[in-house]
């Protein structure tokens, strides 16, 4: 049985899916548009600082609990307070299609 229920669910965050959009040279250009906003339970997985090119980075890794749907797929990526994450594995709990586990890491910009 899965330990989450729908009041665990506070965070709204966005999904956006990677689109291609014509460029209007003949062309396609690819960019990220909107899939939806989900309501999700959202835990901080880990976190560190790195130095690259003489600056400080910091990275984090959260996991993302909401409702089972099946549109969201690992080339989407999650936005949670301005923060930009990519999406590295989605996981189904329990196998029952109840809830859904998203793992991400903030991107790289």
């Amino acid at each position: 049985m899965s330990k989450f229920c729908s009041q665990d669910l506070q965070e709204y965050l966005l999904v956006r899916k990677l689109s291609a959009v014509v460029d209007g040279f003949g062309g396609t250009t690819s960019t990220f548009t909107d899939r939806t906003n989900i309501w999700a339970k959202v835990i901080d997985r880990s976190g560190d600082e790195a130095e690259i090119s003489g600056r400080v980075k910091a990275t984090r890794s959260i996991e993302v609990v909401t409702h089972y749907r099946d549109d969201i797929i690992e080339t989407d990526i999650i936005i949670l307070d301005g923060i930009t994450y990519n999406i590295s594995r989605i996981d189904n709990i329990d196998r029952k299609s109840i809830y859904l586990m998203i793992i991400a890491d903030n991107r790289d910009e």
